[in-house]
Order: C-alpha cells, then sequence, then structure tokens
C-alpha cells in the first residue's frame, strides 16, 4: 500500500513539476547564470553518429544541490563544457540535429531502490523520414519505435513503476504535451 501511495504522489509531483516548472525555471536559470556562453559548432546539422561521437568526449555531472531542482542549461554551455546530466545531453542533441525533435522527460518510482526511488531521464526525440520515431540521449540510440508509449516505457528501469512524461519544444523550452502514465 505504501508504494501504491508514494507511486501516485511522484505521478501527480513528476507531472505537475515538468508541466509548470521545469521549463520556466530553466529558462530563468538560462537568463541568469549562463548569458556568457556563446560558442556553439558551425557544421550544423550533426548525424546521430556525429553527436554520439561528441558524447564521448563529454562526463554526465550530477545538477549541483544548489541549484534547487534540475534545470536544462544552455547547449552552449554544454558545448563548452562537455559536463552535464541528462538534461544537458539530450538539450546539445536537440540543438545540433535536424527537426522534428523534441526533449521529453519521464520519471519513474522504484519501490526496491531505498532513498533512490524518484528517478527520470532526458531524452531527444526525433524523427528519419527513413526509419520513424527514435531517441538519443547520453544513455545512446535508440529506435526505431512504430508507436510513441513503446518508447516512452522503455526508458524506466525494469521493474519500476513508470510515473509521468513531458515533451518540450527544444528551442524554447516550453511544454508540449505530458500525462501521468500507469504500468503498462
Amino acid at each position: 500500500m505504501k508504494h501504491k501511495i508514494l507511486a501516485w504522489l511522484w505521478r501527480w509531483a513528476a507531472y505537475l513539476a515538468s508541466r509548470f516548472l521545469y521549463g520556466p525555471w530553466s529558462k530563468l536559470y538560462r537568463k541568469l547564470f549562463e548569458r556568457k556562453y556563446k560558442e556553439f559548432p558551425k557544421d550544423l546539422p550533426w548525424s546521430p553518429a556525429k553527436v554520439l561521437d561528441f558524447f564521448r568526449e563529454c562526463e554526465w555531472v550530477a545538477d549541483k544541490w544548489y541549484m534547487l531542482w534540475d534545470a536544462i542549461s544552455k547547449p552552449e554551455k554544454f558545448y563548452s563544457t562537455k559536463t552535464g546530466d541528462c538534461d544537458e545531453f539530450a538539450a546539445m542533441a536537440g540543438a545540433v540535429m535536424e527537426p522534428p525533435k523534441y526533449l521529453m522527460s519521464v520519471n519513474w518510482y522504484d519501490p526496491k531502490k531505498g532513498f533512490k526511488t524518484f528517478g527520470g531521464h532526458n531524452v531527444l526525440v526525433y524523427f528519419r523520414k527513413d526509419s520513424g520515431l527514435w531517441q538519443i540521449s547520453n544513455w545512446g540510440l535508440f529506435g526505431p519505435y512504430t508507436k510513441f508509449y513503446d518508447m516512452i516505457y522503455e526508458i524506466p528501469p525494469k521493474d519500476s513503476i513508470p510515473c509521468a512524461y513531458a515533451v518540450r519544444e527544444v528551442d524554447d523550452l516550453n511544454w508540449i504535451v505530458g500525462e501521468r502514465l500507469k504500468r503498462k
């Protein structure tokens, strides 16, 4: 019963945060703290292979505790520092790849993980004319998918409870769609 209540609470918290806080907070953070980052590659667009090659040079680093909660840093910052967490990897891929492309966040609850029971991951969702829907992130390249929800449900770890997802625009971080999820 405890896990059902925690999963229900996390579904709502993750959905509401992704809908109303994540994008606006990230835009504010970029404006206040990341204006100095201007450098960016000129040889655009990049292929998925080139994005993954660049990712191999980068280091996954968790956001600092003083940020209150997670923010999506500017791709220019990630390009310069080559450090960030999954949202920076996804935002960088979104900044250099061809459209159509969207940032997607997926959150889950894992009752077996003790204090680390709540998790999430950000990916770039994009479309290839020849093969359909794909996702790319610091975890790698996955696809093709014939169904959008198959992609969403593949992201949370096995035996965890999917809680919410959100899709947002790459450039302005505006929320497009999202919802609370149920177990598949």
